[in-house]
């Protein structure tokens, strides 16, 4: 064996050494935490706060940096951001954390329960109803994880935070690979201070966030190497991402366009490159198309978007439309659509400026403001400064308890702080791109956050929820103050790399993760006739029937206790036994104190259920819907089963809940 060949031998078992030392540390911590119960608070303070875990995750990727640009490093990196989701994931699942999206930590709730009911019905061997069919991807992509998790939920969850990880992770490599460390850590703080908010949820912006910050890793690698192939491939995965969470669609034809003229040559014509990045484009659409109509409503998708003109040039959010003309919600839901449409065209007709009016007031509330403005993608504050903020209003400095309130009152300063950072950056960014426009990355970006603008008043802020809407494009809207972070950098070549210093291809990992998706994307959409996991085969109906009182209803329903939370005054001798989460009941009536007005009453309603309760999302196998149930836990079974229940619906905090009075077990599912 050569000198080289031994020195480059103990330099990759080095290598394997550090990767397996970090990556032993980070899950041996993550086991503690977990493992212990300390993840109900790290968890939820990694979600929330501002100040302590951006501090935590920079120190942690400054120490990993030492690596250099490795692979090692690299994957250091991955393993620290899945160990930190996961920490936030159990911290919900130990908290019983309930918000807009999640009751008691686990159950989906509004616009996630949505999406996992039709993943469900898929499963079951029908069609999406209208509310997943108008963005079906995401809805198929869920059915595909269920049917490979075999339909457990939580495991269902962990896939979803750790695609996104990854995809992140892919996203910030090739910002530090070209940018430097500095710029990398930044980077990645702001998609994960985005991003916290939706995991442990089942919304679309999982496969937002991990096809667009996919594409933008194509697309940066392109523009750097001036390759168009990996530009191509970016756009349809961008392409994918915006019509799995729709948002700033403009950025297409944008980027498109940016292609066209910076990656012509002498044997790529300007138009020749258009028409392939036209086609990479439109067949994410026709990938969406085809969903549509094998598992949806043909005609749905995007049908919301008419309530969104309507609040545009009428000057209101998207329910203004509802609120002005109530009869729309005795039509069907096309028919409603068409009818807003109806009657956006003829209030331009009769008062053009409307329209224009209605786009300058987007642009203004995108960045002026609070709610909705580009920044407030890291506006998601911990409800407990709800309380502290109440009490003060109330009481006065008389309420300020200084160990309580300290650290919280820190992370409301640390929050006005990025604040003012994200916007100085921003400005900085701007210069920082007009001063480097001959290069190919600047010019990229230019064009991205030119798309961008173009679709804001299509996507308006007082509609993004806080850029909800924004999060296939997050990565390209995180590196305009990205590149404020290179304003002191003189020349140019100082602040774009060569482009032979970069590798020449991907490698490996990026290729498997690309298959993957796009095989769980695939699952969902042609597997369906063969699982059938939900359905009853007809003719085998299993015989199950119980008498109920004359004022309750029998409901035959599918029951995982995966998906179930158990409700317990103190931990008791077999609760860690049984399937399913339980939880510690005065947990949940802790976390209704930390609320957040809108949701008071669903709060208030949960923190009233006496121990020994059971809230479940069961499926209705006669309907194809799911259904949220109340029960004693003692009689609740251990196993998934089909099961005939008597009781009566309810609402409370609401919620419409089946509230069992008795069941009896069918058999196995």
């Amino acid at each position: 064996m050569s000198l080289n060949e031994m020195r480059t031998s103990g330099h990759t078992l080095r290598a394997s050494v550090h990767l397996a030392a970090g990556s032993l540390l980070c899950l041996a911590l993550t086991s503690v935490i977990v493992g212990f119960g300390f993840a109900s608070s790290a968890g939820l303070w990694f979600k929330f706060s501002y100040l302590l875990p951006p501090l935590l995750i920079a120190g942690g990727c400054w120490s990993i940096a030492r690596f250099g640009e490795s692979s090692v490093a690299h994957a250091l990196v991955v393993v620290f951001m899945l160990c930190a989701g996961f920490i936030v994931l159990a911290g919900n699942w130990q908290a019983g954390a309930s918000d807009g999206f999640l009751l008691g930590g686990l159950l989906p709730y509004s616009d996630a329960q949505g999406y996992y009911n039709d993943a469900l019905r898929l499963l079951s061997g029908r069609r999406f109803t209208i509310f997943s069919s108008r963005r079906p991807l995401f809805a198929t992509f869920l059915a595909g994880l269920l049917r490979l998790t075999d339909l457990d939920l939580r495991v269902a969850l962990i896939v979803l935070m750790g695609m996104s990880a990854v995809a992140i992770c892919f996203a910030v490599r090739e910002v530090r690979r070209t940018l430097g460390v500095g710029s990398g850590i930044f980077m990645l703080l702001c998609l994960f201070m985005f991003y916290r908010r939706y995991i442990g949820t089942t919304l679309t912006e999982h496969l937002g966030i991990t096809f667009g910050c996919f594409a933008f890793c194509l697309i940066w690698r392109g523009a750097v190497a001036a390759r168009l192939g990996p530009v191509l491939v970016g756009l349809f995965f961008l392409s994918l991402g915006l019509n799995a969470r729709a948002g700033a669609f403009l950025i297409l034809p944008a980027i498109a366009c940016w292609a066209a003229w910076d990656l012509r040559g002498p044997s790529r014509s300007l138009l020749r490159i258009l028409g392939s990045a036209t086609a990479a484009i439109l067949l994410g659409f026709a990938v969406n198309g085809l969903v549509l109509q094998v598992v949806a409503i043909p005609g749905a998708a995007y049908s919301n978007f008419s309530y969104v003109l309507y609040g545009l040039v009428f000057g209101g959010n998207w329910i203004l439309a509802l609120q002005q003309h109530p009869e729309l919600v005795t039509l069907a839901p096309l028919d409603q659509a068409n009818q807003v449409y109806a009657l956006v065209w003829g209030q331009i007709e009769a008062h053009p400026l409307s329209l224009v009016t209605g786009c300058f007031n987007a642009w203004k509330a995108f960045f002026i403001g609070r709610s909705g403005t580009w920044f407030s993608f890291i506006l998601y504050l911990s409800p407990l400064w709800t309380d502290m903020r109440e009490a003060f209003l109330a009481e006065g400095m008389a309420a300020f308890n200084l160990p309580r309130d300290l650290w919280m009152l820190l992370d409301v300063a640390a929050r006005e702080f990025w604040i003012v950072a994200l916007n100085g950056l921003l400005i900085a960014g701007v210069l920082v791109l007009m001063r480097n426009r001959h290069n190919r990355l600047a010019r990229l970006h230019i064009a991205a956050w030119a798309g961008i603008l173009l679709s804001v008043p299509f996507v308006p802020p007082w509609d993004a929820d806080n850029m909800r809407a924004y999060a296939a494009t997050m990565a390209f809207i995180v590196t305009l103050p990205l590149m404020g972070l290179s304003y002191r950098r003189q020349p140019s070549a100082a602040w774009w790399r060569d482009p032979e210093t970069t590798p020449p291809a991907f490698r490996a990992p990026v290729i498997v993760f690309a298959v993957s998706l796009l095989g769980l994307q695939g699952l969902g959409l042609f597997m369906v006739g063969a699982t059938g996991a939900l359905a009853q085969p007809a003719g085998r109906e299993t015989p199950c029937g119980m008498p109920c009182e004359s004022a309750e209803q029998t409901t035959r329903l599918y029951v995982d206790p995966r998906v179930a939370i158990h409700l317990v005054g103190a931990r008791k001798e077999g609760d860690a036994d049984r399937a399913g989460q339980s939880l510690d009941a005065r947990a949940l009536r802790v976390w209704e104190s930390a609320r957040r007005h809108s949701l008071r009453h669903m709060w208030r309603g949960l923190s009233q259920l006496p121990d020994d309760t059971t809230l479940a999302l069961a499926f209705d196998i006669r309907r194809g819907s799911v259904v949220y149930l109340r029960s004693d836990s003692r009689g609740f079974p251990h196993l998934r089963k089909q099961i005939a229940a008597c009781g009566r619906v309810v609402n409370k905090g609401w919620i419409e809940w089946l509230e069992v009075d008795s069941l009896e077990v069918c058999g196995d599912r």
